[in-house]
């Protein structure tokens, strides 16, 4: 997202010089409406919508690469989306991604908002999107790779989260990289706690990106 490119670009870099096999990546990226800077009365950061800008992107990617499954990462918020992508398209796997990594999950944004609070939302939460990254990530095809990053000093989002994201995940090949010294953004700090093993799960994206 456009307020988060240096961490993005530090992450792909990495992803793009660890591999064993060298590979060069094309990167799609967006801002979600009702983010910078998509800012204004017409845009409206919802889930509907926020889901609905992800979809464009992805069928825009794959009509770009006809034949090419894309990869999927994302970060915090993005990966309540990616989930959500899981589920509409991640159950056909010839048409779904090649891998999908998420960087700090959630199981639903009611449980984080109720924990930020410290249980004080229990009122209004039901106003609030839901999120639900636990029942979707349920619905992903068993052969998709998936790569769950978590921080163990992330002020936002517990690290029980990915725990959740992991146990409930349909996939047959999860890999967890977990840093007890990173916090919320510290995806870097993530994937170096285990290189060898971030190494080995995007070789197994690059297999998998022609059908």
């Amino acid at each position: 997202m456009y307020e988060n490119v240096e961490i993005v670009n530090a992450y792909l870099y990495h992803l793009r010089t660890t591999a064993l096999v060298p590979t060069m990546y094309d990167v799609y990226s967006l801002s979600y409406r009702g983010f910078t800077p998509n800012t204004g009365a017409n845009y409206i950061a919802n889930e509907r919508n926020v889901i609905e800008d992800s979809l464009t992107v992805w069928k825009r990617t794959q009509g770009l690469y006809p034949g090419m499954r894309p990869m999927l990462f994302s970060h915090s918020l993005g990966t309540g989306p990616t989930t959500a992508l899981l589920e509409k398209y991640g159950k056909d796997d010839e048409h779904g991604p090649a891998c999908v990594g998420l960087g700090m999950p959630y199981s639903s944004m009611h449980d984080v908002i109720q924990e930020l609070s410290f249980y004080t939302s229990t009122v209004v939460i039901w106003l609030l999107d839901g999120w639900q990254s636990q029942k979707r990530i349920r619905n992903m095809h068993r052969d998709v790779p998936l790569e769950i990053l978590s921080a163990g000093s992330d002020e936002l989002i517990a690290p029980h989260h990915q725990n959740i994201i992991g146990e409930n995940a349909r996939a047959s090949d999860v890999t967890f990289l977990f840093s007890e010294e990173a916090d919320h953004n510290g995806l870097w700090k993530v994937v170096m706690s285990d290189d060898a093993k971030h190494a080995r799960f995007m070789d197994k994206c690059v297999e998998r990106v022609q059908v």
